[in-house]
């Protein structure tokens, strides 16, 4: 046992007489006393060799003229590296994460004209882990800092976990006998769009309307309880360094489950958008413009966690022959996330170009191709 046989050392290099006599060491290195005189391989007791990854797929896609659309599901299992997991009924407290997501994609031609397409997409998750209060951390801590000889995983007749004033986190009582904690989201996206051409009135004119909801919950349960541990003491004979006999000494109590829960995080977003646009070409001219209406609200959990934006924006682009452009934007921008009389921008821009590249007398050249 390393730990045993540093002690003396270390002890003696601060002046100190030793922790354990030769009979008491002898024993660490026979493992005639397991009980008194442990040597736990902490890691081989609280993980195993190999953890697990297992996804699953299907898809779906339909090209009708009229209607067409792509499904795809998705499955995956996380199996973590933690040994003993399955110590009690009902319940495992094996870190694992198992999600499921889904996306659907469809357009229909409701008529010549008028198009319709949705998406709609989402995932349930669900993480588990021990009960501990600092999430898996606490384990892999207690894991390699315990000691490998200062009590062992179970004292006589595993009848109660084994610990001391000291060390009281039992690696191997952490992942089993803490209770276990399961954190989870839920998240649906969600979007249709409406096209309609509007050549019959205008030609080039058409609209769009849209609308999107997307809503995003996490919750977290703690299922969690109290062990008892023992610490274990021999009574030497002080001539022999022979054990005479055991004192015991008892820590926490057993508990039943407790059960918490909480809300961590959660919001929803809709958007609206209305979109006017007219596309124009004739000769080496190309018009388009577009005139837009945009309301975003996005809500987060709590007081005062609504957030508004508004949007009124209009485009105006012409190009010549390839050659010249010119666009003119106006937009107008409000929130509610600014001081009061600051909430509302107008932002005017106008542009010019020259695409020099596209005259005669670059056509052609090697490096100036798109200037």
């Amino acid at each position: 046992n390393r730990y045993a046989t540093t002690v003396n050392p270390a002890r003696a290099n601060d002046g100190l007489t030793p922790f354990y006599t030769q009979p008491e060491l002898d024993r660490f290195q026979s493992g005639s006393s397991p009980y008194l005189y442990p040597n736990v391989n902490w890691i081989n007791q609280s993980l195993r060799d190999f953890g697990t990854t297992d996804k699953f797929s299907i898809a779906f896609q339909e090209q009708a003229s009229a209607v067409r659309y792509y499904t795809v599901l998705n499955y995956n299992d996380e199996q973590g590296l933690l040994g003993p997991v399955d110590l009690n009924d009902g319940y495992s407290t094996q870190i694992s994460a198992h999600k499921f997501n889904f996306r659907t994609n469809i357009d229909i031609d409701l008529t010549k004209s008028t198009k319709l397409s949705g998406n709609l997409s989402g995932n349930l998750s669900e993480n588990n882990r021990p009960g501990t209060a600092n999430n898996v951390n606490d384990v892999i801590s207690a894991i390699y800092n315990t000691p490998s000889g200062v009590f062992p995983v179970r004292t006589y007749n595993k009848r109660r976990w084994g610990g001391t004033s000291t060390y009281n986190n039992n690696p191997v009582a952490l992942i089993s006998a803490d209770g276990y904690a399961v954190r989870g989201r839920r998240e649906l996206m969600t979007d249709f769009i409406l096209e309609q051409k509007m050549d019959k009135l205008v030609k080039g004119l058409s609209a769009e309307a849209a609308i999107s909801f997307d809503k995003s919950f996490d919750y977290s349960d703690r299922r969690t309880k109290q062990f008892q541990y023992e610490q274990l003491s021999p009574i030497l004979d002080v001539a022999t360094g022979a054990v005479l006999d055991t004192t015991e000494t008892l820590y926490q109590t057993n508990t039943t489950m407790t059960f918490s829960t909480s809300v961590p995080s959660q919001w929803r977003r809709t958007t609206a958008l209305a979109n006017l646009k007219y596309t124009r070409d004739w000769e080496d001219n190309e018009l388009k413009t577009f005139l837009l209406f945009q309301r975003e609200e996005f809500i987060l959990s709590g007081r005062f966690n609504v957030y508004r934006h508004l949007l009124a924006a209009g485009n105006v682009h012409y190009a010549k022959a390839g050659k010249y452009f010119a666009d003119v934007t106006l937009s107008s921008n409000g929130t509610n996330m600014l001081p009061a009389g600051h909430r509302v921008g107008f932002f005017p821009a106008v542009s010019v170009a020259w695409k020099l590249s596209n005259e005669e007398f670059l056509v052609g050249n090697p490096i100036l191709d798109n200037l």
